[in-house]
């Protein structure tokens, strides 16, 4: 038996990873440091991520934006909203959902879970 990556525990939804990778390898070259360990927290660590895009596939929902960006509203901590859109593709109505990372220290830790995000 060899060591299980969690790669076979994740739904299989190729739009979304490829949305994921692009958007990682775009903050790698901008020099986004902060962004892209966020980032690359979620995708190694919480699977919730890839269940809610093929949840949101099978309701006709396809990935559409994923934006990281800082929280601002912490003066000690460095915290990072990492926001996924889903658009259905016959009604063009889109969901938002954000998962916050902390990245202050060495090791990222989620601090809000996966949840609907207010569009605004």
């Amino acid at each position: 038996m060899g060591i299980d990556s969690g790669e076979s525990q994740r739904k299989r939804v190729p739009i979304f990873e490829d949305l994921v990778e692009g958007t990682m390898q775009a903050a790698a070259e901008a020099g986004a440091a902060n962004e892209q360990r966020a980032l690359s927290y979620l995708v190694s660590s919480y699977p919730a991520i890839y269940e809610k895009a093929a949840e949101a596939y099978g309701r006709k929902f396809l990935a559409t934006e994923l934006e990281v960006r800082p929280f601002g509203l912490s003066d000690d901590r460095k915290l990072m909203d990492v926001i996924f859109s889903f658009t259905n593709y016959e009604t063009n109505v889109t969901e938002k959902y954000c998962a916050r990372v902390d990245i202050t220290g060495e090791l990222p830790t989620l601090v809000t879970e996966l949840s609907e995000y207010p569009d605004r």
